[in-house]
């Protein structure tokens, strides 16, 4: 197995507020024999609160550390809590540093497990070629962030300031580019009393033996447009999810930093063909073969 990662400024941005780290760690199943697990995260600071870079990182950060710690029961509490009791340190820092998004990817055993903590994308690459994608929306555009595990107060402003539903929507991509199997799932109950109960994850597993590689993106993967030139004006065209998606998960081999390479030579080719990034963006995969 292999992981790998990237992330890079949108063209709208000053300070890039997306992170990604990947992480490598074992654990012991007796005296003589240990279990390998292999993963990555991102996470996507919210552009409207300051300092939101540093959060995305030490959410990130304490991810790995929370993996290391306790790899089979993660707790994204302990991850919120964790990257606060730090932040709190850092000297004029916005106390809205952590309102960030995070999604993990990790591999164990037979099932490789993704988990969306806000909004983004999970793409699972099949062994038959097919690539499974779960996206997370919402409708106001604000996602839920970790900051809200614990900051009562803040899930209620939250609640009062946006019409809560979050929109799933899960489909599949055929070699030849169709979709199918499309279908969109409305969630609109959220318990504004109970922010450690927050009903924001969507959380999948896959069997390892299916699947060749899986990758978790921030929203920006929503955010690429193409500039056209007509006669009196110039024309932004948005540039549907799953385009971006498949260039994501075309990966030719998964040696070393194969998901570096691959979204470099996607960038090139975005360049020429006038494809953009408003947003931040940024992926972590993992590749489930030897």
């Amino acid at each position: 197995m292999n992981s790998d990662s990237i992330f890079y400024i949108g063209k709208s941005h000053k300070v890039c507020q997306d992170y990604a780290c990947t992480f490598n760690t074992e654990i012991s199943i007796s005296d003589n024999l240990k279990s390998e697990i292999v993963g990555g995260m991102v996470a996507d600071g919210c552009s409207s609160s300051d300092d939101t870079d540093f959060g995305s990182r030490l959410l990130c950060k304490m991810a790995c550390k929370e993996f290391g710690r306790s790899p089979l029961s993660l707790d994204l509490r302990n991850i919120a809590f964790s990257a606060k009791n730090i932040a709190d340190y850092i000297p004029y820092t916005s106390d809205r540093c952590l309102d960030s998004t995070l999604l993990l990817v990790y591999a164990h055993g037979y099932l490789c497990k993704a988990t969306i903590c806000g909004d983004g994308a999970i793409a699972r690459l099949r062994k038959d070629k097919m690539i499974d994608v779960i996206s997370v929306e919402y409708k106001s555009g604000a996602p839920l962030y970790l900051s809200y595990l614990f900051n009562i107060g803040w899930a209620k402003r939250y609640l009062s300031a946006f019409e809560y539903e979050k929109v799933i929507t899960t489909y599949t991509i055929k070699p030849n580019g169709e979709i199918i199997d499309k279908a969109i799932v409305k969630e609109t109950n959220l318990d504004e009393n109970d922010p450690m109960d927050l009903a924001f994850r969507v959380n999948e597993d896959f069997i390892i033996d299916d699947t060749e590689c899986v990758a978790v993106m921030t929203d920006g993967v929503n955010s690429f447009y193409k500039t056209k030139k007509e006669d009196t004006s110039i024309v932004l065209e948005s540039i549907p999810q799953e385009e971006i998606i498949k260039q994501v998960m075309a990966v030719k081999t998964y040696a070393g930093q194969f998901i570096q390479r691959r979204i470099n030579k996607a960038r090139k080719e975005f360049d020429k063909a006038n494809w953009v990034n408003s947003d931040d963006f940024s992926v972590a995969a993992v590749y489930l073969g030897e």
